[in-house]
């Protein structure tokens, strides 16, 4: 996964991906933003929200709990105002042609599994 994940531009390193929270954008083959946290970070939340073609994003890797403010893993990936990521851990995808905001595919790769739980919501 880490040599396709590298063949986009992308520099994380997977490997030994528990405890991490990840955000990355590839824009028309280029990477606009990147990044990866540990959880024993201060700030293991982090956002990232931008806009190209007929595209509105907003991208958030971990979630504050309301009660105790601790950060928990989560993942959100809003387009246009509709939620793409799902509840589950693991890292999450969704590509859109950018000149109509179409949908091309969703999916979530369950990486602390074993199994590697892999689906497409398409």
């Amino acid at each position: 996964e880490a040599a396709l994940l590298r063949s986009f531009g992308l520099s994380s390193d997977l490997h030994s991906w528990e405890g991490h929270g990840w955000l990355a954008v590839i824009d028309g083959g280029r990477v606009v933003y990147e990044t990866a946290l540990r959880e024993d970070e201060p700030d293991f939340m982090d956002s990232y929200e931008g806009e190209s073609g007929k595209l509105r994003y907003q991208l958030t890797s971990g979630r504050i709990d309301e009660e105790t403010e601790a950060v928990h893993s989560a993942a959100s990936i809003v387009v246009n105002g509709l939620e793409y990521a799902t509840e589950d851990r693991g890292l999450h995808f969704a590509v859109f042609r950018k000149s109509t905001g179409e949908l091309m595919d969703s999916a979530w790769l369950d990486i602390h599994s074993y199994a590697l739980e892999f689906t497409h919501d398409l």
